[in-house]
């Protein structure tokens, strides 16, 4: 068992609240109880990571994964054997796009050399469920990505 002193648990939550804010705080003090555990460095990784989230502009985010979205969704339907089957750009519209793929074509097989061949994530389903991938864009991924990603189907298809 690790126990210091030096570091009381109101100290402790006060240093969380000073450097995450409040509502944080509160968030690390049910964590501390429920699972005796005081992961420090992670905690407060936690509370920068989101107030630097908090300083965005979400309305920019959101336009900015709106448009790779948008972007992925017209270059998939340039490929003839499969299909978008996620709604078109509009109110409808999230961040992501799922795609059917051609019954010859297994989903996982393809995620999985998505994955080793060309480092491209993309999301699976069960194929009794649907045959297909699902991309999700974030505001971090750029057209380059989209590029890739349309290159490696088109030669992963053929």
């Amino acid at each position: 068992m690790f126990s210091r002193p030096s570091l009381p648990r109101r100290d402790f939550l006060s240093l969380v609240g000073a450097i995450s804010g409040a509502r944080f705080a509160a968030w690390a003090s049910s964590f501390v109880v429920a699972a005796g555990v005081r992961d420090i460095p992670s905690i407060l990784g936690l509370g920068a990571a989101l107030q630097y989230f908090m300083s965005w502009d979400k309305s920019a985010v959101e336009r900015r994964v709106m448009s790779l979205r948008n972007l992925v969704c017209a270059q998939l339907k340039t490929l003839t054997k499969l299909s978008v089957i996620s709604p078109p750009p509009g109110e409808a519209a999230a961040p992501m796009v799922t795609f059917r793929l051609p019954d010859r074509v297994d989903n996982t097989a393809l995620q999985t050399t998505l994955q080793v061949k060309h480092r491209l994530e993309v999301k699976t389903f069960p194929r009794s469920q649907l045959n297909g991938l699902r991309v999700s864009t974030h505001v971090f991924n750029n057209e380059d990505q989209v590029a890739r990603l349309i290159a490696a189907l088109r030669q992963e298809l053929s």
